[in-house]
């Protein structure tokens, strides 16, 4: 019924939302979103081995979620304006190979080659996010998004 009702194919009175709002501590606001709801594909976990539950994979991307939420809140009321991107590359334009897009990526950014002293800066100067997050299980690293 619940996943129903966040699909929108179930209708729910306001006394409903108002009653599950106050049971879980979230605003109102948080339910009304209609910000994107992503679910797990193994691509996306940086993992030491893939012996991770499918329930554990589903339970990290509904905390994942409720965290991207959040952020997609505070983001919309800041403005952000830094000239480096994050490029969206077909991993099949490189072959597959992480050398050649880590290459093609420090090109990009300018990067010299060597050691990167700060990588957190170098994605949050690109606009990117990053969240620490404890996922509960030590076979999960992270996940991008």
């Amino acid at each position: 019924m619940a996943s129903k009702m966040e699909i929108g194919a179930l209708d729910i009175s306001e006394e409903l939302v108002s009653r599950i709002c106050e049971a879980l501590h979230y605003p109102e606001l948080f339910f009304r979103g209609r910000d994107a709801i992503f679910g797990p594909r193994i691509s996306n976990f940086y993992h030491r081995s893939l012996k991770v539950s499918k329930r554990r994979i589903n339970k990290i991307y509904a905390l994942i979620n409720i965290r991207l939420v959040h952020l997609s809140l505070l983001l919309r009321k800041i403005e952000l304006g830094k000239p480096r991107t994050i490029p969206a590359w077909d991993k099949n334009e490189f072959e597959g190979n992480p050398e050649r897009i880590a290459q093609a990526l420090r090109a990009q950014w300018l990067v010299r080659k060597g050691p990167i002293p700060n990588l957190t800066d170098l994605i949050e100067d690109a606009n990117g996010v990053i969240v620490m997050f404890d996922f509960g299980a030590d076979d999960v690293d992270a996940i991008r998004r």
